[in-house]
């Protein structure tokens, strides 16, 4: 089986080397990574997705490591609507 450049599992790939990048303090190496699983995330699955929400919490987590904090509040804000949306869908009746 062949998937493309925008499939969710190159998502996932971007996600465990971004953890690494992050881990050994490599940043730079890392923001770009989480920026295009996010892309495909939101691309593949759309935007209301937990697989997104879960990017823009890990992205948050790298923008606080950085000193970029009101970026970081942005992402977590976004986080928290993304997952409180999700919630809505899947309460019981």
């Amino acid at each position: 089986m062949t998937i493309g450049p925008d499939h969710p599992d190159v998502a996932q790939s971007c996600h465990y080397l971004t953890n690494l990048y992050q881990y050994r303090g490599r940043y730079a190496d890392a923001e770009p990574l989480y920026n295009r699983a996010l892309a495909i995330y939101e691309k593949a699955l759309g935007p209301e997705s937990p697989n997104v929400a879960t990017s823009l919490e890990n992205r948050a987590a790298l923008l606080r490591d950085t000193g970029r904090s009101a970026e970081a509040n942005e992402m977590e804000a976004r986080t928290e609507t993304t997952r409180a949306k999700h919630a809505e869908e899947i309460q019981p009746v």
